[in-house]
C-alpha cells in the first residue's frame, strides 16, 4: 500500500516535468530559429554592404563601429571606420566649396578608396627607399602651414569648418601624406636613374633648339610640359625673384638671342631663350622677356602607383572598378 502511495505521488510529478521539459525544449527551439534567422540576415546584410553598400545603409554603419577592414595594402588594413571619416570630411570640403562633384555613390567612394590605398603605398614605399617621418616633422609641418595661415586657432576653425576635423586629424590624415611625398620627391630626385629620363628628353630638345631647323616657339609647343606650351614657351617680361634662383639666376645673365643650356630646378630640366632685355638709366638689367621648353622630372605619384602595381593588394568592398586603378583621383 505504501508503495502505491509513493508511485501515485511521483505520477504527477512526472507528468508536469515532462510538460516543463517540453516547453523549455519549445522556447529553445524558438531561440534557435530567432539566431539562425538574425545570423542569416546578418550574413545576407553583410554581403549586401560589401557588394552594394548604398543599398544597405545600416550595415556600414555597424562595420564602421566595428573597424572591419575595407581593403588591405601590403597588409596594413583600411577600415570602413577610416573610408566613413575620409568619405564624410571629403564630402563636407566639395559642399562648402560648392563644387558640382557627386557627393555619394561608386565613383566619389571609389576615389576616397584610391586616395587611401594610395597614401598607405607611398609610406610603404618611402620607408623602402630610406624615407621617415616622426611626429615632431609632422607638428613642425603643420604649425609651419598654421602660422602662415593665421595662426593655430584660426586654422583649427577652418579645419573643422571645412573638413569636420581636428587639428591633429587633419595632420595625421592629410599632412602626412603632404609630407611623405614631398620627401619621397626629395630622396628620388637624387636618384640618376628616376630622373635620366627627363634629362634624355630635354638634351634632345636643346639638340634640336641648336641644329636650327625649326623655330624655339614649335619645339616649346611640342615638347615643353609647362602651360606656356600653348603660347610656344613664351614666358613675358619678367622681374629678378619672379622665379627660382636657379632660372632667375640664368635669365638675368644671358643676353638677347641667346639659349641657355639645361638649366636644373625643382620642377625639372629648362631651356631658355632671351627674346627682349630691358634696362634702367645705368644700364642694369631690370626685366627679362624670354621663353623657354620645361622638361618635368617622372612624377612622384606614378612612381607610388608603380609600386603599388606590384604590391598586395585586397579589396574587399565592391567598387565599379578597383580603388586601386582609379586613375582619375
Amino acid at each position: 500500500m505504501e508503495n502505491e502511495m509513493i508511485e501515485q505521488e511521483k505520477a504527477p510529478i512526472s507528468e508536469n516535468g515532462g510538460a516543463a521539459q517540453h516547453k523549455k525544449l519549445f522556447i529553445k527551439g524558438i531561440m534557435s530559429g530567432i539566431i539562425g534567422i538574425v545570423v542569416v540576415v546578418l550574413v545576407v546584410g553583410a554581403v549586401a554592404a560589401y557588394r552594394m553598400p548604398d543599398k544597405t545603409p545600416i550595415m556600414p554603419a555597424i562595420f564602421s563601429a566595428l573597424h572591419v577592414p575595407v581593403a588591405t595594402v601590403g597588409g596594413t588594413i583600411i577600415t570602413w571606420k577610416d573610408l566613413k571619416i575620409d568619405s564624410e570630411a571629403l564630402a563636407l570640403y566639395l559642399s562648402k566649396s560648392g563644387s558640382p562633384t557627386e557627393l555619394g555613390g561608386d565613383s566619389f567612394r571609389t576615389r576616397v578608396l584610391h586616395r587611401q590605398i594610395l597614401t598607405i603605398a607611398a609610406e610603404k614605399f618611402a620607408a623602402e627607399v630610406g624615407v621617415s617621418i616622426t611626429s615632431a616633422d609632422l607638428d613642425k609641418q603643420l604649425d609651419a602651414i598654421a602660422s602662415a595661415n593665421g595662426g593655430k586657432d584660426k586654422i583649427a576653425a577652418d579645419i573643422k569648418a571645412n573638413f569636420g576635423w581636428t587639428y591633429e586629424q587633419y595632420r595625421d590624415r592629410v599632412v602626412k601624406s603632404m609630407l611623405v611625398l614631398q620627401s619621397l620627391q626629395t630622396k628620388l630626385l637624387s636618384d640618376d636613374a628616376f630622373i635620366a629620363p627627363a634629362r634624355g628628353k630635354a638634351e634632345a630638345a636643346l639638340a634640336e633648339v641648336r641644329a636650327g631647323k625649326k623655330d624655339f616657339a614649335e619645339i616649346a609647343k611640342a615638347v615643353s610640359e609647362d602651360s606656356s606650351a600653348a603660347a610656344g614657351g613664351e614666358l613675358g617680361f619678367m622681374k629678378r625673384g619672379d622665379t627660382v634662383p636657379e632660372f632667375d639666376k640664368a635669365l638675368f645673365s644671358m643676353k638677347k638671342g641667346e639659349v641657355s643650356g639645361l638649366i636644373k630646378t625643382e620642377f625639372g630640366y629648362h631651356i631658355i631663350k632671351i627674346e627682349e632685355i630691358k634696362k634702367d638709366a645705368k644700364g642694369v638689367t631690370t626685366e627679362v622677356r624670354a621663353q623657354h621648353i620645361l622638361v618635368k622630372y617622372p612624377s612622384v605619384i606614378a612612381r607610388v602607383q608603380e609600386w603599388l602595381d606590384h604590391a598586395s593588394v585586397h579589396q574587399f568592398i565592391k567598387t565599379e572598378k578597383p580603388a586601386r586603378a582609379d586613375a582619375n583621383s
